[in-house]
């Protein structure tokens, strides 16, 4: 789903993660760590119900760091963006369908419209080339 004034660039799979090695996704109730505002945590958190996994918010709140540092603690899992989790260290869980399935989610790019011409506009364009080296939809 792209909204008005964004330009998609990909679709990426979200993908369970946790600690290298981690046992943390095998426990029941599943710990889970979500920052407050997470775009995906209603959702992930409707398919464990649907799946009938029970599930413990383990961290929350406002912080980014704090939930990279308890799921690399081994303390909870999380969701993120394919490829997201190789900058923080975290590893795809090989949960073997004990998890559910989760989606693909769209790389959305908003550019402002007014000031800034030449300068965003580059900006812009080397992120959409980044992306078409990717294989994205804008690629063609």
């Amino acid at each position: 789903h792209v909204e008005e004034g964004a330009e998609c660039l990909t679709h990426l799979p979200l993908n369970w993660v946790g600690a290298q090695g981690g046992q943390a996704w095998r426990r029941r109730p599943l710990p889970i760590a979500f920052e407050d505002d997470c775009y995906f945590r209603r959702e992930v958190l409707r398919r464990l119900d649907a799946a009938g996994v029970p599930w413990e918010l383990a961290i929350g709140g406002e912080s980014t760091r704090a939930v990279e540092v308890a799921v690399s603690a081994d303390m909870a899992v999380y969701v993120m963006v394919e490829g997201a989790e190789r900058r923080v260290f975290l590893d795809p869980v090989a949960h073997g369908g004990a998890l559910p399935d989760l989606w693909q989610t769209g790389v959305n790019m908003y550019v402002a419209r007014g000031p800034g011409g030449p300068a965003r506009d580059m900006l812009a364009g080397r992120i959409r080339d980044a992306y078409r080296r990717l294989g994205g939809p804008s690629a063609g």
